[in-house]
């Protein structure tokens, strides 16, 4: 699936840029669906890069507060996450591929993601972007190409939490870490038929780094170290 994706994406890129893009409107709830995952951040900056098929693509920073859809460990982290965009500068050459999303120095901005190998893209180029927009104390969602559209102009964050928690199985959630690792744990016992499992096989689980655990496991190693060094030094003095 997301090699196709990735195939879909490619293609679009050179029939961009022979012809300006035509959007349709489509429903949030479709939109989403066909998304990989949705992050609310803040946009840093952008450079440009050649990928190994040849292609120049834009590469945008944003600092990611919240997401949905999206693992742990695609994160990685949240203050440097890297989004691509078909078209850029190379060597002094320009290539401009119309519909791709534009951002502003320290915008906030809601983006629907797609995966590709390179990892990740905005969903339906400009049309996976929405602007942040609060009133009355309420934050609404007003998508980049259809601002005055009367659904995609104007969505609450509750709505579209709830097309996201429909998807996904869970809304926008705050990232509270800044790194993300892998941490192997093992599954818990469950009782079938009155009969225990006769082992405990290792899931991988993903779970945010702990600086609080990190500290733990220094402590207990410096504390393992110190009293090899005592019994050493004890045994030395009685030989």
């Amino acid at each position: 699936m997301r090699s196709m994706i990735y195939a879909i994406w490619i293609t679009t890129v050179f029939s961009l840029s022979a012809a300006a893009t035509t959007f349709n409107p489509v429903p949030v709830e479709d939109q989403v669906k066909s998304a990989y995952g949705a992050v609310l951040g803040t946009y840093v900056g952008k450079s440009y890069k050649k990928l190994a098929s040849g292609q120049v693509v834009t590469e945008f920073t944003f600092k990611i507060a919240e997401g949905s859809g999206i693992k742990y460990s695609e994160i990685v982290n949240k203050n440097n996450f890297k989004i691509l965009a078909p078209g850029g500068r190379w060597q002094g050459v320009s290539y401009r591929i119309d519909g791709t999303p534009k951002f502003s120095e320290g915008e906030k901005t809601f983006l629907l993601l797609n995966k590709v190998p390179e990892g990740f893209m905005v969903s339906d180029h400009a049309m996976g972007k929405y602007n942040i927009k609060e009133e009355n104390g309420e934050v609404y969602l007003s998508n980049s190409v259809f601002p005055k559209h009367s659904s995609l102009g104007r969505i609450s964050l509750k709505e579209m939490n709830l097309v996201l928690e429909d998807r996904f199985g869970a809304p926008l959630e705050k990232i509270n870490h800044d790194r993300y690792v892998f941490k192997r744990i093992k599954k818990k016992r469950v009782k079938r038929g009155g009969r225990m499992p006769a082992s405990e096989p290792l899931i991988d689980s993903e779970e945010p780094a702990s600086e609080s655990t990190n500290s733990i496991w220094l402590v207990l190693l410096l504390g393992v170290l110190g009293a090899i060094s005592t019994i050493y030094l004890s045994k030395k003095s009685n030989s």
